[in-house]
Order: C-alpha cells, then sequence, then structure tokens
C-alpha cells in the first residue's frame, strides 16, 4: 500500500512531464533508501552530506526526500537522536547552497539562483517586506492541497482528516515514530516557508513531493497499527487507504490523457514540416491552440522545442530576436522572397489554428 500511495502522489505526476533531467535525482534518492537496507546507521548518516549536496543539484527538494527516508528507516529513535539528525541534514543543505552558489558564481559570475521574471519575485529586504510575503505562504500551501485533491474541495478535508487521524494513531501506540515522521514534515515545510517569504514567490505544488511521502508512510502505518490493534478500525482505515489509492490512479490516467491531444497535433505537424526545406519561424500565441490550453503549455517555446524534438529542426520564434519574419510583406512578393516559411498561430471564429504563411 505504501508503495502505491507514493507512486499516485500528485506532485509527481506534476513533475513528470518535465524533461527527464529530473530523473538522475531521483535515482539518487532510490539509491540512499536502497543503501539504507545494507549499511550500518552510522554510515547511512555519514552518507547523508554528499547525497544532500548532489540531490540540491537535481532539484531543490529533492533533498527532503532523503530526510523522509532517513526519519522514516530509522529503528533506534530518541529525541537526542532525532536533533542530531535535523542538525545533520541543515548542515548538509546549508552546504548544498553554498556548492551551488559558488558553481554560479564561477560560471556565470553571480553568487546565487537569479529567479526567473515570469515567477513575479518580490524578495524580502526588511521586515516590513517579509511580512507583506506572507499571503504567499498560504498561497502555495493551498495550491499544494488543491492540486494534491484534484481541486476537489471535501478531499482536501479528506486528507486533513486522515492526516489527524493518523497522527493520533501513532501518538498513542508509536509516539516516538510520530514524533520523527512530523519532525520530518515540519523541517521541509518551514524550508517552503523560508523561501516563500525571502524569496517573494509562491513555491508550485510539485515541490511538494516530500509533504506527500512522509504523509504517505503516516497514513500506512496507521492502517498498520489498527489492523494488529483491532480488526474493525484496521479494515476502515485499510479501506481508506484503498480508497485513495484507486481514485488516484483513475484520476493520474486521466491527468495524462489531457496532453495527447497536443501530442498527436503536434506529431501531424511535425511531419508537415519534414517536407519544408525552406527556413521556418513561429509567430503568433500557440497558448491559445485549443490542445495547448488542454495540455497546460505555458510558454511559446513550447512548439519550437517539440517540433526540434520531433523533427531536429530549431525552429526560432519570431519575437525571440532570432529571425526575421518579414509579417508585414506577403508571401512571394518581391520584398519577402527571403523570408522564412512562418507557423502563425490565428484565432478565426473563437478557434486558434497554426497556418503558414
Amino acid at each position: 500500500m505504501l508503495a502505491l500511495l507514493i507512486l499516485i502522489a500528485p506532485p509527481a505526476t506534476l513533475i513528470s512531464v518535465w524533461f527527464n533531467t529530473l530523473l538522475p535525482g531521483l535515482a539518487l534518492v532510490a539509491l540512499y533508501a536502497g543503501l539504507s537496507l545494507k549499511l550500518s546507521r552510522r554510515m547511512h548518516r555519514a552518507l547523508l552530506v554528499p547525497f544532500t549536496v548532489l540531490t540540491f543539484m537535481a532539484y531543490t527538494t529533492y533533498p527532503l526526500l532523503l530526510l523522509a527516508v532517513a526519519v522514516a528507516c530509522n529503528q533506534r529513535r530518541s529525541l537526542s537522536d532525532l536533533i542530531g539528525l535535523l542538525a545533520l541534514f541543515t548542515a548538509s543543505f546549508v552546504l548544498a547552497v553554498l556548492c551551488v552558489y559558488t558553481l554560479n558564481l564561477s560560471a556565470h559570475g553571480v553568487f546565487g539562483v537569479p529567479v526567473a521574471e515570469w515567477r513575479n519575485a518580490t524578495p524580502a529586504t526588511d521586515m516590513a517586506s517579509l511580512v507583506a510575503n506572507l499571503p504567499l505562504v498560504a498561497q502555495s500551501f493551498s495550491d499544494f492541497m488543491f492540486r494534491s485533491s484534484f481541486d476537489f474541495t471535501p478531499t482536501v478535508y479528506f486528507h486533513l482528516g486522515f492526516l489527524v487521524l493518523g497522527t493520533l494513531v501513532l501518538a498513542r501506540h508509536a509516539p516516538c515514530e510520530a514524533l520523527y515522521l512530523h519532525a520530518g514534515l515540519v523541517t521541509g515545510l518551514t524550508l517552503i516557508v523560508v523561501q516563500n517569504l525571502k524569496m517573494g514567490l509562491i513555491v508550485p505544488p510539485r515541490a511538494f513531493l516530500f509533504a506527500w511521502v512522509l504523509y504517505a508512510v503516516l497514513i500506512a502505518r496507521a492502517a498498520q497499527i489498527l489492523t494488529a490493534h483491532s480488526g474493525f478500525a484496521g479494515r476502515m482505515a485499510r479501506n481508506a487507504v484503498l480508497l485513495i489509492i484507486g481514485s488516484y490512479m483513475l484520476q493520474t490516467a486521466k491527468q495524462y490523457y489531457s496532453y495527447r491531444d497536443w501530442q498527436a497535433y503536434t506529431r501531424d505537424l511535425g511531419e508537415t514540416v519534414q517536407t519544408i526545406d525552406a527556413p521556418m519561424a513561429i509567430s503568433g500565441d500557440i497558448r491559445t491552440l485549443p490542445t495547448a490550453r488542454k495540455a497546460f503549455i505555458q510558454d511559446n517555446r513550447a512548439l519550437s522545442f517539440r517540433l526540434r524534438q520531433l523533427t531536429g529542426k530549431l525552429i526560432p520564434l519570431c519575437d525571440s530576436g532570432q529571425s526575421q519574419c518579414c509579417l508585414e510583406s506577403p508571401k512571394g512578393s518581391a520584398a519577402g522572397t527571403d523570408c522564412p516559411t512562418i507557423l502563425r498561430a490565428v484565432t478565426q471564429n473563437g478557434t486558434t489554428r497554426i497556418i503558414f504563411d
């Protein structure tokens, strides 16, 4: 059940459509988890430092998955051990940040990670600006809860209630384990809040994967404990977990299906592009295409990237400064003979389509 709960994690679904540069990071997380079964506790803890640095370079919240592994697999739990684990992780995380900042300084002359303009960040410089960023914390958490519930409000309250009940079960039967899991959860959420307030931006739901993993461990353990202590309560808890798994498998399949039309449309477009030997460029707002809206395309460069993936041809955007589109000249006229073929997004009668100029 735990494996299936993690498999259908909504944050993982959201991030899985990215380019596969994230896979090496998850491979490191999987390796660290596997080593917990083979290595001594001391050696496994020591490896937390290099693994944190490496996974941070893949994705900033991947180290929190390492922390989730560390708090879940530990069998000899105590308050002093937990404090030591959190201190080691915090130091490792700081080291990871410094390593990335130093790499950026050596390669790009910037000590830090510049935030993309489209994220509309409002970095805090004093207490007033820090307080002004507080709504971003609520927005980030709200986005995570609703996207993890597929925008169905009753499911949000279902998960919150299940989290509370699972916590109460562990607090009664395995209080130290409950403390470890919640310590890992609080540590990760604290880092999210710090980023909200300091950087002044909304943290996307996909960054909360660690929170779902710890939630999955908590409710799976609660169901396991209830099964051992109470037949009826155990069956109800197990059925609730299976309900989450079954419904989310259907939702995940539906989510992936939403990209099919975009894939089919761009494949057909790619076949046409292959028949054109002349230079080409892309014009218009590609995001207004029905298939693009359905697939949640966020940038016009998506079509350029997709066609390059399908055809091997790099087709620049007209507004990128990489091509002269000559849209003011009719195709075939004397003024436009040197202009490239244009793939233009045109809206007619409320429908957007690609045409060739």
